[in-house]
């Protein structure tokens, strides 16, 4: 899937620890929803 507009972005540490809080599928959704216009 690709984000229009986003050229880089970092979020190793942070996308781990969500998916160990929430889950890898439900972290990613969040991430997602975040990055949609």
């Amino acid at each position: 899937q690709q984000v229009p507009g986003l050229l880089e972005v970092s979020i190793g540490h942070a996308l781990v620890c969500d998916a160990l809080r929430h889950g890898m599928t439900n972290a990613v959704e969040l991430y997602l929803r975040e990055l949609r216009p």
